[in-house]
């Protein structure tokens, strides 16, 4: 994966966990994570990364004053959906491939 692709998978993570993603940019990075073995590294390790200072924030530098309730919920909300999006492409990966008669027939 060249800088390029990286920093645009990073700012596309970025935006993601802020919750400012366009459509057209979700699609992006849903497509990048799925085709590309590297890209879904790369993000998930952001994403892990993100967590983890969000979690543990003794590991960031003190700042001046205690976070707002506000920052507070969207740290949790911006986890949850990283989560989420974790699950969903782990879940994404063991599904059969199709035609492989494994879905039920309705």
């Amino acid at each position: 994966m060249n800088t390029e692709t990286e920093k645009t998978i990073i700012g596309l993570a970025n935006r993601y966990i802020d919750q400012q993603l366009t459509d057209e940019e979700l699609a992006e990075l849903d497509r990048a994570v799925q085709e590309d073995p590297d890209a879904r590294r790369l993000f998930l390790e952001f994403t892990r990364m993100n967590s983890a200072l969000y979690w543990q924030p003794d590991l960031l530098p003190k700042a001046a004053g205690a976070p707002t309730q506000r920052i507070v919920w969207k740290r949790l909300l911006a986890a949850a959906a990283g989560i989420a999006l974790v699950a969903s492409l782990l879940h994404w990966q063991n599904l059969p491939p199709p035609g492989s008669g494994s879905y039920a027939r309705v």
